[in-house]
């Protein structure tokens, strides 16, 4: 999503997605899972900005709170899209 609200273009970028034990985490930390375009993240409409991907079992595995973040990449720039924590409970 640009400033402007409107989707970003995926055309020629590359997404990924990040789970970190929180955002402190270094990005290359081996804690790190790291899913990227088009092996783990699937660009479904690039010029309406939307991706797929399927979060791995091992991240919610057990009950607790990760972080992930969604970067686009675009030769060296690299710009957050979306981020959060994603909580894992026993039902």
């Amino acid at each position: 999503m640009q400033a402007t609200g409107s989707a970003e273009d995926l055309t020629g970028k590359t997404v990924e997605v990040l789970f970190k034990p929180s955002a402190s985490t270094p990005d290359g930390d081996p804690s790190v899972t790291k899913l990227v375009s088009p092996t783990d993240v699937t660009i479904t409409n690039a010029a309406g900005g939307l991706a797929q991907f399927t979060v791995p079992a091992a991240v919610v595995s057990a009950p607790g709170s990760t972080f992930w973040r969604c970067d686009v990449v675009a030769g060296a720039n690299r710009r957050t899209a979306m981020y959060g924590a994603v909580v894992t409970e026993n039902l």
